[in-house]
């Protein structure tokens, strides 16, 4: 009895640790980073909030525009562009939909 308590004990460890895993692998899959003119950006989709903020650094020295694209653009939720001086960060969110697309121009 006890060998067959100690076996289940392992495979119920086991199967805890590879559902840990793969919760923690797909979290991480969910995070968006890349470079677009001169911005560097950050975003992870919302989810079942519909809401997903956008981080981002201007690297140019001049203003420059970046540009938010939703998933899906209509009446409620359109592209958002921001003005962003030289050197400054910020953040955005798009409240109505997930983003589909980060554009940067060159200054």
């Amino acid at each position: 009895m006890r060998k067959v308590s100690r076996v289940f004990a392992a495979v119920v460890l086991a199967v805890g640790v590879a559902v840990l895993s793969s919760v923690s692998a797909s979290a991480e899959a969910k995070m968006h980073r890349g470079e677009s003119g001169c911005f560097t950006y950050s975003y992870k989709q919302g989810g079942v909030q519909m809401n997903t903020t956008v981080y981002y650094h201007n690297k140019c020295k001049g203003s420059a525009t970046i540009t938010i694209v939703p998933q899906k653009s209509g009446l409620i939720c359109s592209p958002e562009k921001i003005r962003v001086k030289g050197g400054d960060y910020g953040d955005y969110t798009m409240w109505c939909d997930s983003v589909r697309r980060v554009e940067g121009t060159w200054s």
